[in-house]
């Protein structure tokens, strides 16, 4: 072929976008024992037309050893320029070799050079190529050339497979989220198979467990903790896809368990690659799954492992919703109600997750829909006195705009000044949460309340909703009473520090059918009033005919007085207001008569 010829096809499959150029290390993986010789190629994959090439490969030398390299059969009969082995760096290689001669070249797909290396230790390890330059036939490089690593399984026993499945919770248009990922521990969760890494890869979903059976119904012949990653395919630690050592390649049937996804279990028993590329396994395909059992449909035609089995026990039912999710809502963190695997439990895993899939196990789960209005979330706060105790009241109110929209469970994440109230106010036992007007339906409890701290200066207050569509609190565009939030105050002269956060509470709302929720939802109303010092020092005092009332200045406040014959009454009639000076007077009663003084809304008694 005329090297000009070869030239304008080459700009000719460039120009057209044609397949891409590659070159890869073969066999992957190359399967070899400690202490044994063995070699690799650097193989040119796609039919393109070559001079030459240079190729930067680099090796951890504690695993095997670098021997030199030999001329593949592609590139085998030509004289060669630069043809050599060039130390770059304790673990990187360069190797060039270039045809001499005008208008020489060769044609791919071939093996272009041999690697000998000496297996050393460890079971595994890689052979990356850094870059690799292919040159035409007046010697210019060509662009756009993919390049593709090799592995090496090290060791007796070796089997290996890529084993795909996704987990419902995490799936999302064809992969997953690893939002959790800074979460997932060190230690694997599951005792059956300990293990431990230094770290977690950044495209790792969450640890799983494959448990190898030689019969259907046996018990498992081994146990691996897993990571599984984004693409959905498990891989053992460390490696880039599931290798066992010291393993027989089976067949076996293959069990894949997730701490709160339903287990699944290929149809039939299958067997591992002992040599050659590895076997691929897809348990995405319903086909493939023993008895259709564990599986929802995520997208037509593909499947996923069904989340909400808390405890994972096999079954979704009211103990993953009890125990689990209901001692958990409103937290972060790596926990077993966490069905959507994002680090926070919340109302969508309790109503997108555990709530479609204990009823429709097994079958397709309605898909998810958003209503196109909005939800608005207020703050109302006023301090009172119970019992001689201080508290601040707080009413959190609720609105829509949009007609006829009943609510049905939800969440509040309210951010509080723990200068005032302290710490973790919910494990503190200095809150106490109560049914508003909106959502206290009589005789019997329509929504559940349950608290927690999602963290220290931050309550999480769900309202679960318990009853068939129709029956919720009946939204309006007036703020109504959703909940009252009542505060022990531990101290004074800060201010209250309320304040929603919103980005938790979004996509957390939903209508009364548990299935719909509201597209916006707008909390981000604030409260941040100064609960001022106590108005101390109050006394009476005779001047003349008058009673005077004296107290310590409290800075910044106004004051007002009332008064009452009984302490314990609950009425008291407001004597003045807007007082800019601590005292004031009154002509002397023929009754006694009790005062009480406000500083800004802190009240005191006299």
């Amino acid at each position: 072929m005329n090297s000009r010829f070869c030239l304008c096809l080459l700009l000719l499959m460039a120009s057209l976008g044609l397949s891409a150029i590659s070159v890869s290390i073969t066999p992957n993986p190359k399967v070899t024992q400690a202490q044994q010789d063995f070699t690799v190629q650097v193989t040119l994959d796609t039919p393109t037309v070559i001079r030459g090439c240079t190729v930067w490969f680099e090796y951890d030398p504690d695993k095997i050893e670098y021997q030199g390299a030999e001329i593949g059969e592609l590139l085998s009969g030509f004289d060669l320029y630069w043809f050599l082995s060039a130390r770059e760096s304790p673990t990187r290689i360069r190797v060039p070799c270039i045809i001499m001669g005008a208008e020489l070249y060769v044609t791919g797909p071939g093996n272009m050079l041999n690697l000998n290396f000496t297996a050393l230790a460890g079971d595994f390890s890689t052979i990356d190529i850094v870059n690799i330059q292919l040159y035409d036939v007046i010697g210019y490089e060509i662009p756009g050339v993919e390049a593709f690593d090799g592995d090496v399984i090290i060791g007796e026993g070796a089997a290996y497979g890529k084993i795909k499945c996704w987990l419902q919770g995490a799936y999302s248009g064809g992969a997953m989220l690893t939002t959790q990922n800074a979460a997932i521990p060190l230690n694997s969760p599951y005792p059956t198979a300990p293990a431990c890494v230094d770290s977690i890869p950044g495209d790792v979903v969450d640890w799983m467990l494959l448990e190898l059976r030689s019969v259907h119904i046996g018990q498992p012949v081994g146990s691996y903790s897993l990571f599984l990653d984004s693409g959905g395919y498990l891989r053992t630690p460390g490696k880039p896809y599931l290798i066992l050592m010291n393993s027989s390649p089976g067949p076996y049937y293959l069990v894949l368990r997730h701490r709160n996804h339903m287990a699944i279990m290929s149809a039939t028993a299958q067997t591992l690659s002992s040599s050659g590329s590895p076997a691929v396994f897809d348990l995405t395909n319903i086909a493939n799954i023993y008895g259709n059992g564990g599986m929802v449909e995520v997208e037509e035609g593909i499947h996923a492992m069904a989340a909400g089995d808390a405890d994972a026990n096999g079954k979704i039912n009211t103990v993953d919703r009890n125990s689990h999710w209901r001692e958990q809502t409103g937290l972060n963190g790596y926990l077993s109600a966490d069905f959507n695997l994002d680090a926070y439990v919340s109302t969508v895993d309790l109503n997108d997750f555990w709530r479609a899939n204990s009823s429709l196990l097994g079958t397709t789960p309605p898909r998810r829909s958003n209503f196109q209005g909005t939800i608005e979330f207020t703050l109302s706060p006023e301090v009172i006195r119970v019992n001689g105790e201080s508290f601040l009241s707080l009413d959190i109110l609720a609105s829509s705009p949009d007609p006829n929209q009943r609510i049905g469970s939800g969440m509040v994440q309210l951010n509080y000044n723990p200068a005032l109230f302290g710490e973790n106010v919910k494990s503190s036992g200095n809150v106490a949460v109560t049914h508003g007007s909106l959502i206290n339906a009589f005789p019997f409890p329509y929504y559940n309340l349950i608290m927690n701290d999602n963290s220290p200066s931050r309550l999480a207050i769900t309202f679960e909703y318990l009853m068939p569509a129709g029956l919720g609190g009946l939204l309006t565009s007036t703020p109504q009473q959703l909940l009252n939030v009542r505060l022990r105050l531990l101290d004074t002269g800060f201010p209250c520090g309320f304040s929603f956060q919103q980005n938790l509470m979004v996509n957390q709302q939903y209508l009364d059918d548990n299935h719909t929720r509201f597209a916006q939802v707008l909390a981000t109303d604030t409260d941040n009033t100064l609960i001022p010092s106590q108005p101390a020092g109050l006394c009476l005092s005779l001047q003349g005919n008058n009673l005077q009332l004296n107290w310590q200045e409290a800075n910044g406040c106004t004051y007002s007085v009332y008064s009452a014959q009984d302490p314990n009454a609950e009425d008291w009639q407001m004597e003045a207001s807007g007082l800019t000076d601590p005292f004031w007077s009154i002509p002397i009663q023929s009754n006694r008569m009790f005062f009480r003084v406000t500083a800004s809304g802190y009240p005191d008694t006299k």
